[in-house]
């Protein structure tokens, strides 16, 4: 079979799509700056609330979490995660530092699990499961 044979024409009513992709990829996974910019999106548009990125440094030391967020006067940090990872050991010893501070604390994988988390903002007794992402509830 040649390209100037017949054999290799598509008929001219199928969309170009078909016609190109034989193969499907699985799909990709959502990045972690991704899930950051919906999440700090969300948080730009609350009320009473300012977020940042933390940026790894020299200064800031190994595994301080990702997000820096003030949720209505209470210090919030947050780890960001790809669905299906877990934070490092070095990150959840920080984590587990800020809440002992009195920080509420948790790491996610969504702006969802985000939200569920700081639902928990207006008491200051309640904890996160680090074990798991969000708020940590079997669900």
């Amino acid at each position: 079979m040649s390209p100037g044979s017949d054999s290799w024409a598509m008929p001219a009513d199928e969309p170009f799509a078909a016609r190109v992709r034989t193969v499907r990829a699985a799909p990709a996974t959502v990045a972690e700056s991704t899930i950051v910019a919906t999440i700090l999106g969300w948080i730009d548009v609350q009320p009473g609330v300012h977020g940042r990125k933390v940026h790894q440094t020299a200064v800031t030391g190994a595994g301080e979490p990702d997000l820096d967020i003030c949720w209505h006067g209470r210090a919030v940090k947050i780890e960001v995660k790809r669905p299906g990872e877990r934070p490092t050991p070095v990150q959840l010893r920080r984590l587990q530092c800020w809440q002992r501070a009195g920080a509420l604390v948790g790491w996610v994988c969504s702006l969802e699990e985000l939200q569920a988390l700081i639902a928990h903002a207006g008491d200051p007794d309640w904890q996160a499961d680090l074990t798991r992402p969000g708020t940590g509830d079997a669900g």
